[in-house]
């Protein structure tokens, strides 16, 4: 029984539960809803009508991503993918330079990371990308080519003018070699040997393991030696005369497996926190860059790879780390790392709980919220290095999640952590709907009477893309479809346009052994802000069509006079009808704050 009627003058204040669409119309708690739309509950249970977005600046195109990164020197950089073409800012509100360059960019579901001064990021189709603030984009292959040494010089020691000498150097990566150095000639008299040679030097290139120094003999260049260091003594070596320096440089320190079998689905760095290892990912291949490095994919016992295994499906969709954790996403299986290295890394845990979209990956201090098979799900950790637990959240509103949504683009969902107001918000596409024209939010700190804490809320009308949380001011800014770059949660109207808003109560049963009536309705509104709120009532289940209306605002009820208490005002909405159950339904346009409400029933007769 909802609502049995008050047996005494005790307050009897209800305060708002949030959704509940998995109850029967009767058995949803006294201040749980049937339906909520563009509404938030605050901290004490209160409803306030939801904020909009205000327009900050624009990009002319279809939005495909959006994101931010720090450079070393602290400066928050804002990088956007609009209609193929990719552009930064320092600035949320522009203006929006193209740094497309020269590169070609087809797909749209990219995944990037900040490491090293720089954002990288790929989709799985074109190469990988590098964006460094105030370059045009390159191609992370081309950010890893190893130059060819600098400075080369050769002394001759122990001899004199004689014989003319001529050598030139060459870089080698992980995947190949650089072109020549500039041609270097030294003159020395006789034979060389351990007492008489041509020293050679040159500056270090970076990215290079090795190098390869060449003679003049013959007609062409021979090779001689392959060291480690930046220098070289020639004491008469003898000269292989089938390798020469190449015509065509090889010299990239990025793995050729991604030209030859596809490239990395996306970037994150690996145990976050520890160091500062960049990984990337294809299907169930891991590769990690070496440290502190966003180009160096070879160094011995630094960079290395390994294989996600062991689930239903082991094709890596998101990563994320939790602290002392990396946790690896497929589109059914949760996989936890431990470890930051080839030596170390250890799979510490597989769940059969995946993640639909990369972008619904939502960090709340120990947790991670994300949208799996099942629905929004939390990700917890219980002690640090210790062991983590997946926790379904949304069985009081799954019937929205799997009936309102169209899950053939649950792959478009994009969640943010709107931390002022302590929820968590996803963007999702509606039944029927191509875009995220739906928001479903989790206000994760509302107290709830069994003990518990959440309650649910949805949005209308928003069409994000992308969403993030800005660590330098703490505000939510999103990407919408238009092209818009907005600050969301912030102003009271969408652009100009009010927001419609109704909050549709339980349906409270008054049957008793003896006869009771609805008399009024006490309800509390926020004074501060200026407000006009609809107050229907509806009886019966709707059967028989009985209703009534009223209107509050910040003076009146129905003409009424109303109760003030300090910021507070108490309307006391005069009710009809002599029915056994009845709904309450709140509604507006523009702005409100309902505190709480309280519905007053007495046996018949009795005053």
């Amino acid at each position: 029984m909802a609502y049995a009627g008050r047996t005494n003058q005790e307050p009897e204040i209800l305060n708002m539960g949030g959704l509940n669409l998995k109850a029967t119309q009767v058995n949803i708690k006294d201040g749980e809803a049937q339906d909520i739309d563009n509404v938030d509950i605050d901290l004490s249970g209160a409803l306030t009508v939801r904020k909009g977005y205000e327009s900050l600046s624009s990009i002319s195109g279809t939005v495909e991503y959006f994101n931010n990164y720090f450079t070393s020197e602290g400066q928050e950089v804002f990088v956007a993918i609009v209609s193929h073409k990719f552009y930064e800012s320092t600035s949320i509100n522009g203006p929006w330079t193209d740094r497309t360059g020269s590169m070609v960019l087809t797909g749209t579901t990219w995944q990037g990371s900040y490491c090293a001064n720089s954002f990288i990021f790929s989709n799985g189709v074109e190469q990988p990308m590098i964006s460094r603030y105030g370059w045009d984009l390159q191609s992370l292959e081309y950010a890893s080519l190893v130059i060819p040494p600098t400075a080369v010089t050769a002394t001759p020691v122990g001899g004199g003018i004689g014989a003319t000498y001529y050598y030139v150097v060459t870089s080698i990566s992980g995947r190949g070699e650089s072109l020549a150095s500039e041609v270097v000639s030294v003159a020395n008299s006789g034979t060389l040997s351990t007492s008489m040679y041509n020293q050679l030097s040159w500056t270090a290139s970076d990215g290079a393991q090795s190098y390869y120094i060449y003679r003049y003999e013959t007609g062409t260049y021979n090779f001689l030696y392959e060291t480690t260091s930046s220098s070289y003594s020639d004491q008469g070596a003898v000269s292989s005369l089938t390798v020469h320096p190449p015509s065509v440089t090889t010299a990239y320190n990025t793995p050729n497996d991604w030209n030859a079998n596809g490239s990395p689905e996306g970037f994150a760095v690996l145990s976050r926190g520890r160091n500062q290892h960049l990984m990337a990912w294809r299907k169930s291949n891991i590769w990690v860059a070496a440290y502190g490095s966003y180009s160096d994919w070879f160094t011995v016992n630094d960079a290395f790879a390994f294989q996600v295994q062991g689930g239903e499906d082991n094709s890596v969709k998101a990563v994320v780390t939790l602290y002392d954790f990396t946790v690896f996403f497929s589109a059914t299986n949760t996989f936890v790392y431990t470890g930051s290295s080839a030596a170390d890394i250890t799979q510490n845990k597989i769940l059969h709980t995946g993640c639909v979209s990369p972008y619904s990956i939502v960090l709340v201090g120990d947790d991670i919220y994300i949208w799996t098979q099942f629905g929004p799900t939390t990700l917890s950790r219980i002690l640090q290095g210790a062991d983590i637990q997946l926790v379904p959240m949304s069985v009081k509103v799954a019937p929205l999640v799997f009936d309102q949504t169209n899950r053939t683009n649950w792959s478009l969902i994009a969640g943010w952590h709107d931390i002022r107001s302590q929820r968590v918000c996803w963007a999702y596409p509606n039944s029927g709907s191509d875009s995220n024209d739906g928001v479903l939010l989790f206000n994760y700190s509302v107290p709830q009477p069994d003990g518990s804490k959440g309650a649910w809320t949805k949005y209308s009308d928003w069409n994000v893309i992308n969403a993030i949380l800005s660590s330098s001011t703490s505000n939510v800014y999103g990407a919408l479809a238009s092209g818009d770059i907005v600050h969301l949660h912030t102003s009271d109207t969408d652009n100009g346009t009010e927001i419609p808003w109704s909050y549709k109560s339980a349906w409270f049963d008054l049957r008793t052994w003896i006869k009771k009536r609805l008399l009024w309705l006490d309800l509390l509104m926020d004074s501060t802000v200026d407000y006009l709120v609809n107050v229907k009532l509806s009886w019966e289940f709707n059967r028989i069509g009985w209703n009534e209306t009223h209107v509050v605002n910040n003076s009146a009820t129905d003409n009424y006079d109303i109760q003030t208490m300090g910021d507070l005002n108490q309307h006391r909405v005069y009710v009809t009808g002599n029915a056994r159950y009845f709904q309450f339904v709140f509604s507006g346009v523009g702005p409100a704050k309902i505190v709480g409400f309280r519905p007053d029933a007495r046996i018949k007769g009795v005053r």
